[in-house]
């Protein structure tokens, strides 16, 4: 990540521990490093040892270890093979010294712009912050307090992706409340031009986060509030669980159809697409059997 031009947070420095028998970077694998007299990069896997024996090496100078370490091993003339052999048979449960994981990391390096494909999230990065802002946010929320995140400008799809993944964690931290026996917390959840956000009707995804919070968000004790000029693009399950409703002006038939299909708004269509009245609503609740026209007055204080 330091590579591809990321800061690591808080100015941490990597630490490599290289001695211990059990470690990743243990004495056999810095001897096979030290020790390969037959390859033309002899030079280069002896330097990558003294930086993985180092106690303070810098992040640059792992990142060289790591682009020494793609061609230790793929070169066939270096001590990798009979290292990796040797450790396979010693090792209890006959694995690899690298797992599938370490070998597409360190498989990055050998490609020119592999580890820059990397920095295309680099305008999203921050290195001020160690902790996963979605984890904040849930914790703030707990605590009882506001959180507002502000998605009017940046990428679509990464906005969209970024609210999913906040619903996800709040939605989930409730959900184990709840299936552990304790009382999850109170959380109201609004979304402002829901219709970029919540899934389209015609998307039947069940699985959704914003269609699960619809159906058993009640009893997590989470709240949905969405606002749209665009009721026929939200996925039909979400508004199926919607409970109340506040209708204003909608200009053309396609939208007031959709709403024909809930409650008695079939009644208040006509009214819906031609009173332009600021502030003229029709309310359906929870609490209440009928639609009922209200005119609102503007707060102010």
């Amino acid at each position: 990540m330091f590579k591809a031009g990321y800061k690591p947070a808080g100015n941490q420095e990597p630490k490599v521990i290289a001695s211990p028998k059990k470690s990743l970077f243990n004495q056999d694998f810095i001897q096979a490093l030290e020790n390969s007299p037959n390859s033309e990069n002899a030079t280069e896997y002896v330097s990558a040892a003294q930086i993985l024996k180092s106690q303070t090496p810098t992040w640059g100078q792992m990142a060289r270890a790591f682009e020494i370490l793609d061609k230790f091993m793929r070169d066939q003339k270096s001590a990798y093979k009979n290292f990796e052999d040797t450790y396979i048979v010693k090792s209890k449960s006959g694995e690899q010294w690298a797992d599938e994981g370490l070998k597409k990391i360190v498989g990055l390096f050998q490609y020119q712009n592999g580890v820059k494909r990397l920095g295309v999230a680099l305008e999203q990065h921050t290195d001020s912050t160690s902790s996963d802002y979605a984890d904040d946010i849930y914790e703030d929320l707990k605590n009882g307090k506001l959180v507002i995140i502000d998605q009017s400008s940046g990428d679509p799809e990464l906005n969209k992706s970024s609210a999913k993944r906040i619903m996800h964690k709040i939605f989930n931290g409730n959900l184990k409340e709840f299936t552990s026996g304790n009382n999850p917390p109170e959380i109201l959840v609004y979304i402002e031009e829901a219709h970029n956000l919540l899934p389209s009707g015609n998307d039947l995804d069940m699985t959704d986060i914003w269609v699960r919070t619809a159906k058993e968000g009640a009893k997590c004790r989470i709240g949905l509030v969405y606002a749209t000029q665009e009721v026929s693009s939200i996925q039909k399950n979400i508004l199926k669980n919607t409970a109340n409703w506040f209708i204003s002006h909608l200009n053309n038939t396609d939208e007031t159809k959709e709403l024909c299909k809930y409650y008695d708004f079939a009644d208040f269509e006509p009214s819906i697409r031609r009173a332009q009245d600021k502030g003229f609503l029709r309310i359906k609740t929870l609490s209440n059997l009928f639609v009922i026209p209200v005119q609102v007055d503007k707060f102010e204080i």
